[in-house]
């Protein structure tokens, strides 16, 4: 019998990875701040990919967005 709560083959269990992520508009200019929190800092307009974890694809980020991503393994 597993323990309550215990979660199987969930995204942790398959892919190894957290990925963190989110947006902000180019005029907030929040790039220094991300940076120093860990995240990587796209360009305006650039997405990322997800090759890390064996996907052929990324997220397209818009036109107008800054992106920022930080990989992390669990635990």
């Amino acid at each position: 019998m597993e323990p309550v709560g215990q979660v199987r083959n969930g995204p942790r269990d398959q892919l190894d990875h957290f990925l963190l992520y989110g947006s902000f508009e180019t005029d907030r200019d929040l790039g220094a701040f991300s940076k120093s929190c860990g995240y990587t800092v796209h360009a305006p307009g650039e997405g990322f990919l997800l090759e890390r974890i064996d996907l052929p694809f990324g997220t397209p980020a818009g036109t107008d967005p800054c992106g920022f991503t930080r990989w992390r393994l669990p635990g």
